[in-house]
C-alpha cells in the first residue's frame, strides 16, 4: 500500500515541476517580446484581424 502512495506522490511531484516549467516558459517568451505578446497570441491576433477584415468583405459584397 506505502508503495502506491509513494508512486501517486513521485507522479503528482512529476506533474507539478512539468507545469512550473510551461508556465515559466511561456512568462519568459512574453517577456522576451516586445509586443508583451507570446508568439501564439500573436498569431492568434492576426488570425483575428484577417477573419474580421474578411467577414467585412463579404458582408459588403453580400448588400450589393
Amino acid at each position: 500500500m506505502a508503495e502506491a502512495a509513494t508512486i501517486g506522490l513521485v507522479a503528482s511531484i512529476v506533474t507539478l515541476v512539468d507545469l512550473g516549467t510551461d508556465v515559466m516558459g511561456k512568462a519568459n517568451e512574453m517577456r522576451k517580446a516586445t509586443s508583451g505578446m507570446s508568439a501564439e497570441t500573436q498569431s492568434l491576433e492576426s488570425t483575428r484581424e484577417r477573419f474580421i477584415s474578411a467577414l467585412k468583405k463579404f458582408e459588403c459584397a453580400r448588400l450589393d
